[in-house]
């Protein structure tokens, strides 16, 4: 009876199997080849097509200090891969890959603290943080950028926290894409 590799599904004779060395031959170089067509079609979608999502929202939310929100994304401006709904605060990849994800939030001004916006990625485990000192007269714009990978029904999200009172975030945008999934090249 055939069987099959662990990693590949490369389909061998045993060595209990009859001799027909033609026809295994024929179904390992199928196997072999619908796997690097596999391999390439990932490379052709990931370059041509990649899962993409962008999401916006502006309406002001006021934070408590020292406490860390999650934030909410009310437009979906770009998704061609059913990775978020509006309204929401999670982005999820469709496939898995190396995807580069972005979030600015704009803080508004007041005290004299810190603000941090970071990047989560499955179940809260962080990717990239960025911190800016506030200054009273002005707001604050805090961006982060990630490469991180990510495994097929992981998900992002963006978090935020100030420690002083009266700072609320008003606009922010957070985008991902895929750039390039797992293959054997």
């Amino acid at each position: 009876m055939p069987q099959n590799t662990p990693n590949r599904a490369y389909t061998y004779p045993c060595f209990s199997d009859a001799n027909n060395f033609p026809a295994q031959l024929q179904e390992l170089a199928e196997d072999i080849d619908t796997d690097v067509q596999a391999i390439l079609d990932d490379i052709d979608d990931a370059r041509n097509t990649p899962p993409s999502v962008r999401a916006s929202g502006s309406a002001a939310v006021a934070l408590v200090s020292g406490v860390g929100a999650t934030v909410t994304f009310t437009t979906e401006e770009y998704d061609n891969a059913a990775m978020f709904t509006a309204p929401g605060t999670l982005f999820t990849a469709p496939v898995e890959g190396l995807y580069l994800l972005s979030a600015r939030v704009l803080f508004t001004s007041g005290g004299s603290g810190e603000r941090l916006l970071e990047i989560d990625i499955a179940a809260g485990v962080p990717r990239g943080a960025v911190t800016r000192q506030a200054n009273s007269g002005f707001n604050v714009t805090c961006n982060c950028h990630v490469l991180s990978f990510m495994a097929m029904g992981d998900q992002a999200r963006v978090t935020v926290l100030v420690n002083d009172a009266g700072v609320s975030y008003t606009t922010r945008t957070f985008s991902m894409t895929r750039i390039t999934g797992t293959t054997l090249l």
